[in-house]
């Protein structure tokens, strides 16, 4: 029987929003600091890289555990996590006031007792004293650095219902009415605290008469000629604006957040400091910026222990923000080793968001983010990359808040390509020749402008909304151009809306057409986005944890494990231009390149799900991924085709609407359309058929498709459509499919984790003998 828990302590409270009466909070519980421990102890090495004056190394056996007391003054829902080591998967029990909870702690693999990660699960506290308790699982535990409680996470209140308007002036609040969303004097859409009316999120937008959830489930601010001049770019109707006592502003589709706005915490106001070895989290605990044991200001992605920014100079010893605006780091005489620049600005303050973007914020006013000083790539221990992904310098367009008027044009480092509104007011990209090598299609303009929620606009002289990239949601994001030829808008470092040249060129079939039978398998490059569904946790966390899909060293990990399964074509789900993160298709090509990997690489168009899109639709879409994605060596062939897979709930039509987006196209494609009853008797038939049926551990329909799932069960479910299936029983399956013959031998999924559909390694559900666990291996017995 588990030990009870139990434990109480008091330490540092970091305040994530401005103060007020109540607002998100995180406590830190240093594990050095537990008040009852069984079969721990703490100790100051010879591990490295914890905070606080210690870790907790549990050296015993089953049941070995720390407890703590906390406090909560108010009841809701709260994260805890836990920040650990541990160079295998090594699970942990999670118990509150003495009950064991469903979701406790997988504990992936940090690679080296000096890496550590952060994990979290969700419970529901009661308002006062809880004992909180983490006992391992295994004979064998992690080093445990702290523990952490944040929230509450609940509490929320519907400011627009489908088809309703909130006009300018106009505010509704959160159920407490600690934050409150509305249209302010300058026909912004803001959210702002409700007894201080201080702005924390803005849409950027200005001239708004009216704020509009449309229903089909846009949220748009519209200007008094009707025109929309903001969006939130969301689809689905029936959804809602909803506010929490966060201040979390959401489009919600039933219990699904379908956009939030991004929220900053802050991190220094002013005459505040940071000292080596300190670092103050983003709202949500992923990220964290502060000075490093080597005295460099960096941000560190909690999830994958690593930094996705560095200042570039170490040796700091505290990071100061002046009270004139500058923040500054020192070293141990006091001289400043390097700043911001931002000095002039009185009452400036740094902040951090949950994309991990660092900023100087005066008021709503961005001074200065990330994009503004030297990025220092992050060595990864793998082999090159594929020469066909060169890199290239950089200029940054615009960053968050920004505009480019009518007539001045931005050039790329060395003067090779530029971008601006010309005479006409369309936004061009240039080479130095003066060759269009993309433009807006518009007429009128007279600035193009960086809002704040990511979202690039041309806008004319009455502040009309004319062009966008579409690219809303993602706070700091800016635009550059590169001496490529490339004109993107970049989170991070990551490009999620791009023109201009392409890496590449499609002259023909870049590798081999592929030969029937194969494998494939179902791919989900969005994480960590989806690591909850409808605000419910995925029931199986993988043994990596919970990954970032823009990390190479998680996407060579999975190319480990899918040639181990014998994977011919893995399947990435895609939802169209801008609405996923492009380089992500590109990075796990690039990687099967750079691993010898004999993949190939194909995605599953996913808007015909929802969305039936028009013959014009699919011929852009298919020259899209000709243009940046198709010529790629890495991507599928047959018949000398490239190939693309196709969902289908439309029957016939689909079929008949694809045959026409294809002769359309720049190039023929080869269709692999997702099959229906009565498939056989339409008019038009696809080069190949497949199904896709995770509900069914076993599908197979001759003369076309043979498939498998190990099991299905919704994060937001409480029961599971199809249990997890058992090792003796999915080996079965898995030998049938090899012995079916079909073209198509499919496995759904290898990482759809939402959907709980995932053969991806997870040790304390499926472990085997090997890294990889029974799904895996049935997949490498049977080929």
């Amino acid at each position: 029987m588990r030990l009870a828990l139990c434990l109480v302590i008091v330490l540092f409270r970091l305040l994530i929003l401005p103060q007020t009466a109540l607002s998100l909070t995180i406590d830190i519980y240093q594990a050095e600091d537990a008040v009852s421990l069984g079969g721990v102890s703490t100790e100051t090495g010879p591990n490295t890289g914890y905070t606080g004056s210690g870790y907790a190394d549990f050296y015993g056996e089953q049941g070995a555990f720390l407890l703590w007391n906390i406090n909560t003054t108010f009841e809701g829902q709260y994260s805890i996590a836990v920040r650990y080591a541990s160079p295998n998967s090594r699970p942990m029990d999670l118990c509150v006031d003495g009950v064991k909870q469903s979701t406790g702690f997988a504990i992936a693999t940090t690679g080296t007792w000096n890496d550590r990660k952060r994990e979290a699960a969700k419970v529901h506290l009661e308002s006062g004293a809880h004992q909180i308790k983490i006992a391992q699982l295994t004979d064998e535990g992690p080093n445990i650095d702290w523990l952490s409680i944040e929230g509450p996470l609940d509490g929320q209140s519907t400011i627009l219902d489908s088809d309703q308007v909130l006009k300018a002036g106009e505010f509704r609040s959160s159920p407490r009415g600690l934050f409150k969303a509305g249209l302010d004097k300058d026909g912004q859409l803001v959210i702002q605290e409700g007894a201080s009316s201080t702005v924390i999120w803005t849409s950027g937008s200005r001239g708004g008469d009216t704020c509009y959830m449309q229903r089909d489930g846009d949220l748009v601010v519209r200007d008094a000629s009707m025109n929309t001049i903001w969006s939130s770019s969301t689809f689905g109707p029936g959804a809602r604006f909803a506010i929490d006592d966060l201040g979390l502003g959401s489009v919600l589709l039933g219990e699904e957040s379908l956009w939030n706005a991004v929220l900053s915490a802050t991190a220094l106001m002013t005459q505040q400091t940071l000292r080596r070895g300190e670092f103050k989290p983003s709202p949500n605990s992923d990220f964290q910026v502060g000075l490093d044991s080597n005295g460099e200001l960096v941000v560190i992605d909690n999830r994958s222990n690593i930094k996705t920014w560095r200042s570039g100079k170490s040796g700091g010893q505290v990071c100061i923000m002046q009270d004139d605006g500058n923040l500054v780091v020192k070293d141990s005489t006091s001289s400043a080793i390097w700043s911001t620049a931002t000095g002039g600005n009185p009452g400036a303050r740094l902040t951090i968001d949950d994309t991990g973007m660092a900023s100087i914020i005066l008021g709503t006013n961005e001074l200065w983010n990330l994009g503004g000083t030297m990025q220092v790539s992050i060595d990864v221990a793998r082999p090159a990359q594929n020469p066909n992904r060169l890199k290239f310098d950089e200029s940054v367009v615009l960053n968050p808040l920004q505009s480019l008027p009518k007539g001045r044009f931005e050039l790329s480092p060395a003067g090779n390509y530029k971008v601006g509104l010309n005479s006409f007011g369309n936004l061009l990209f240039q080479d130095s020749g003066d060759r269009v090598l993309w433009d807006a299609k518009v007429s009128g303009g007279v600035e193009a402008y960086m809002q704040a929620d990511g979202n690039v606009v041309v806008r004319d002289s009455s502040q009309r909304l004319i062009w966008t990239t579409h690219t809303s949601g993602n706070n700091g994001a800016r635009l550059v151009i590169d001496d490529g030829g490339r004109l993107s808008v970049v989170l991070g470092s990551t490009p999620i809306w791009m023109e201009g040249l392409p890496r590449g060129t499609y002259t023909g079939p870049p590798s081999a057409s592929l030969q029937y039978p194969l494998r494939g398998i179902f791919y989900y490059p969005w994480y960590p986005e989806t690591w909850s569904v409808s605000g419910k946790v995925v029931h199986f966390i993988p043994d990596l944890g919970k990954y970032s899909s823009d990390d190479p060293r998680v996407v060579d990990e999975h190319l480990d494990a899918l040639e181990y399964a014998f994977t011919d074509v893995a399947i990435a789900s895609w939802w169209g231009p801008g609405t996923q993160k492009l380089s992500r298709i590109s990075l796990l090509m690039d990687e099967t390149i750079a691993q010898n990997s004999h993949i190939k690489w194909t995605v599953y168009y996913e808007e015909e799900f929802t969305q039936n899109p028009s013959v014009e639709k699919i011929r852009d879409d298919l020259n899209y991924l000709l243009k940046w994605f198709a010529w790629h060596p890495a991507w599928a062939h047959i018949d000398e085709k490239p190939v693309i897979f196709v969902y289908n709930e439309s029957g016939c039509t689909v079929s008949d609407r694809w045959k026409e987006g294809v002769a359309a196209a720049d190039g023929d494609w080869y269709v692999v359309m997702k099959l229906f009853p009565g498939f056989k008797a339409c008019g038009t038939q696809p080069n190949s058929w497949h199904q896709y049926g995770p509900a069914s551990d076993y599908i197979h329909v001759q003369g076309t498709s043979s498939a498998v799932s190990p099991g299905f069960w919704r994060a937001d479910h409480t029961n599971p459509e199809l249990p997890r299936v058992s090792k003796a029983r999915f080996c079965e399956n898995v030998e049938k499919m090899v012995r079916s013959g079909e073209d198509w031998q499919l496995v759904t999924t290898f990482n759809e984790c939402g959907e709980g559909t995932h053969v991806e390694a997870s040790s304390p559900n499926w472990g085997s003998a090997t890294k990889y666990g029974y799904y895996l291996d049935c997949l490498h017995q049977h080929y």
